[in-house]
């Protein structure tokens, strides 16, 4: 009765935690007429855009007229609610002025005063060369076809631009499957092995544990068939220059009794060492869901990941930068507590603290996906953390140009021009 107790009340406070935040971080009547303003002159100008170049121009506007970086990805989040219908309503009818009071975010009626300047020019992506990141392809999600699909454009869209962006290798930060059921990982690997580039994957918490609506395995065994699939990509890497160490070996895991594969790698190329880190806990969910938590593990204890970290980090030469790539973000949005939906304070704290111990003056940040938004800015201070949309949401690719053996600019692309 206590337990039932205390779980109720958590849910409630949870509920209540979010809906004040949702209350904080509201979607305001300016906001959506700033942004408006903007792409009804782009719109204006060129009638022809595609919905993907629309949709990316508001996604800025968040940016720019947001005080915060989870500001602009709240605001971010409701512009994607309603992409299609804004661009409908401000492309196709040329009715911007109706926008803002269709969708419940301004009372009454705006209309715009605009004043039509010129379109601005594309980004320049000159670099020495390029790395691509993909994110939560979700293969064999509800709509298989349609996850798949998005994330075979955004596989078309790397391909496209190889040879003229000198793009060198393709990561993809986690949940690579829907309920890593068998199909989803032959389905996954078929996508990616299309890519002309070596890729490499890293674990979500979406590829730990195999179900379907009708079947669910007693215990997690998706990081042995993560190894099975794409475990010659790591003893193979096929990527000039680049040295590889693969953790790929059964491990105890004394929290839940159970033997684990821990999917951990080093790659390391020109100036950086790029740690592929698995932190996806092996809990399995609350009663009535299925698969695992969404929430992160140190698994601390030896050849778990945070030890593994420890090794690699020590043995870095002090002239390579070291980047984490990995499922779950370190910073997370202030309306999502981490301790749910990743790291809490004090696995964040023993990670930064290891990483301040062995690698203070080489460490980059950390890549991540799992949020499905993307998100440009900081974690634990000057270290940097991108996140990159997911696939399934827009075929999503981010872009990283690499000048002088450093990261010069990360750049948002789409696979599907629509």
């Amino acid at each position: 009765g206590n337990a039932k107790m205390s779980r109720r009340r958590s849910l409630l406070a949870l509920f209540i935690y979010f809906f004040a935040l949702s209350e904080a971080f509201r979607f305001t009547c300016s906001m959506c007429e700033d942004i408006v303003d903007t792409v009804a002159i782009l719109a204006h100008q060129n009638p022809n855009i595609g919905e993907t170049a629309f949709h990316k121009k508001m996604d800025d506007m968040c940016d720019e007229i947001t005080p915060g970086e989870w500001e602009s990805v709240y605001c971010q989040f409701e512009i994607d609610q309603n992409a299609l219908e804004l661009y409908q309503i401000i492309v196709k009818e040329q009715k911007p002025e109706i926008a803002c009071h269709y969708f419940g975010y301004c009372p009454n009626t705006t209309l715009i005063d605009r004043n039509f300047l010129p379109m601005a020019a594309l980004p320049n992506l000159a670099s020495e060369y390029m790395i691509a990141v993909i994110s939560d392809m979700h293969i064999g999600e509800a709509d298989p076809q349609h996850a798949e699909w998005l994330s075979n454009k955004a596989v078309e869209k790397i391909n496209s631009l190889v040879d003229e962006y000198n793009i060198k290798m393709v990561f993809i930060t986690g949940d690579v499957t829907n309920s890593a059921m068998p199909q989803q990982w032959i389905d996954a690997k078929t996508i990616l092995d299309k890519l002309k580039i070596p890729y490499f994957p890293t674990m979500g918490n979406h590829d730990v544990w195999s179900y379907n609506d009708t079947f669910e395995e007693p215990h997690p065994t998706g990081d042995v068939q993560f190894a099975q699939t794409f475990s010659e990509r790591f003893r193979n890497p096929n990527l000039s220059g680049s040295t590889m160490v693969y953790n790929n070996q059964s491990i105890y895991d004394p929290n839940f009794r159970i033997n684990s594969w821990f999917q951990n790698w080093e790659l390391t190329y020109d100036n950086f060492v790029f740690l592929g880190l698995d932190w996806n806990t092996r809990q399995h969910a609350l009663p009535g869901w299925k698969g695992t938590l969404p929430t992160a593990n140190l698994h601390d204890f030896p050849g778990g990941t945070i030890d593994w970290l420890k090794q690699r980090l020590q043995a870095v030469p002090k002239d390579k930068q070291v980047v984490l790539l990995q499922h779950h973000p370190f910073e997370m949005p202030p309306w999502l507590p981490g301790w749910v939906f990743s790291f809490d304070e004090f696995q964040l704290e023993f990670i930064l603290k290891t990483i301040d111990a062995y690698a203070r003056d080489n460490y980059w940040g950390v890549i991540a996906g799992h949020l499905h938004t993307w998100f440009n800015g900081t974690s634990d201070g000057p270290s940097r953390q991108w996140l990159t949309e997911a696939a399934k949401v827009g075929s999503s690719v981010s872009l990283i140009s690499v000048v002088d053996g450093k990261f010069a600019k990360f750049e948002k692309i789409f696979g599907y021009d629509y």
